[in-house]
């Protein structure tokens, strides 16, 4: 399920492009790819049960923000050396935040418009179209 199926977010969603830092009980960090009001994108060292509810930690300018995430999609996006050479599965995890506070809201709503504003979104959604 790593691609396909055509666009499944109902909120604008910008590249995190290292403006995000994640983390989740499973890693003490995690490259988040991409953001929106509704949920993120996660590069994860392993599969997520969909279905499973974590608290995400997302770092984002000055604000550390705890959410409250359910994860919509898990899935192996490809491989690649680690710092030994050895292969290893790169793992991506597509989470919705639930209950998502009118402070958190505010604080991802103004990161989004920052990123708009650069004209990054624009080309994240040509791409997921095609």
């Amino acid at each position: 399920m790593a691609g396909g199926g055509g666009e499944r977010r109902k909120q604008l969603r910008v590249p995190a492009k290292g403006g995000v830092r994640g983390k989740i009980h499973t890693a003490p960090s995690v490259p988040v790819l991409d953001l929106s009001l509704s949920g993120a994108l996660l590069e994860v060292p392993c599969t997520l049960s969909v279905g499973e509810i974590y608290t995400i930690w997302l770092a984002i300018r000055a604000h550390v923000l705890l959410i409250k995430s359910k994860v919509v999609r898990s899935y192996v996006h490809g491989f690649d050396k680690n710092e030994s050479g050895k292969m290893v599965i790169k793992y991506r995890a597509a989470v919705q935040f639930l209950d998502l506070s009118d402070e958190n809201q505010g604080v991802i709503g103004s990161y989004i418009r920052g990123v708009e504003k650069t004209g990054l979104s624009a080309k994240l959604q040509s791409d997921a179209a095609s």
